[in-house]
């Protein structure tokens, strides 16, 4: 029998558990509803009943109780998917940050630990 090794986790920054953070996805001029899954330095997974295009530029405002004004950040997606949930299915996206930011910095200090 094989022995079974985890998988490592292989990115740049680690991710950390944003617990369902809700956040604005504005793509061309319109707002959509999301939630954060997961975030680091260089990027988040998001879901939302919105789903942008493949290599959409679009910008991520999450406004939450650790930061004292609403973090904007941009980015351009790099991955999309679907998962299925209770309420039905939903967009997930992956968007990687064109820069980061001293907010972006604090939230991540305040969420904790990383994803294991």
């Amino acid at each position: 029998m094989a022995t079974q090794h985890p998988i490592q986790d292989i990115r740049a920054a680690s991710r950390l558990n944003a617990h369902n953070m809700g956040c604005q996805v504005t793509f061309e001029g319109i707002e959509h509803e999301a939630f954060v899954q997961n975030i680091s330095l260089s990027g988040a997974l998001l879901w939302s009943t919105f789903m942008p295009p493949w290599g959409a530029n679009l910008s991520v405002s999450i406004k939450t109780s650790p930061l004292e004004n609403p973090l904007i950040l941009e980015g351009i997606i790099v991955r999309r998917d679907c998962k299925h949930t209770e309420p039905g299915t939903v967009g997930a996206f992956a968007i990687r940050f064109s820069h980061s930011s001293p907010g972006l910095i604090r939230l991540i200090n305040k969420l904790g630990n990383p994803l294991q």
